[in-house]
């Protein structure tokens, strides 16, 4: 996936630095918060969330759970498709599972949601994420 040029080598695309901060040398690789909201700078253009403003990031809020069904609500953006996956285990890296059907298109109104089955024995509390996907066409 070509996202265009990246002349300062931070993994962040230069049209998007541009877009968001207005040079290329506000926002940075590595352990940069420009905005100090806890996701790094290159992390905000994944989720196409305001690195410049404190209040802006992906998160799931609330969670509704339910008998038979959670229900999940995040901030979405018209430029991302959205992925929902679940574990039991949050600190092991490879035990996230897709639970909301593949990717989701994205909402005409945020936040969006997402309902999730849970299968009888499934534990009541399961650590949920929501992964943003930044689509081929970008």
């Amino acid at each position: 996936l070509d996202v265009g040029p990246d002349s300062d080598a931070d993994g962040i695309p230069d049209a998007w630095e541009y877009q968001q901060a207005g040079d290329l040398d506000t926002l940075t690789d590595g352990g940069h918060d420009e905005d100090g909201d806890g996701v790094l700078d290159v992390y905000e253009y994944p989720a196409d969330t305001d690195p410049l403003d404190e209040g802006e990031w992906l998160h799931i809020d609330p969670v509704e759970f339910g008998i038979g069904t959670n229900t999940l609500w995040w901030n979405c953006r018209p430029t991302r498709l959205y992925r929902v996956e679940a574990t039991n285990d949050a600190t092991a890296t490879n035990a996230w599972l897709d639970v909301g059907g593949g990717l989701l298109g994205p909402s005409l109104a945020s936040p969006a949601q997402a309902f999730v089955p849970v299968p009888a024995g499934t534990p009541v509390f399961q650590y949920y994420r929501v992964r943003a996907i930044v689509p081929l066409g970008e």
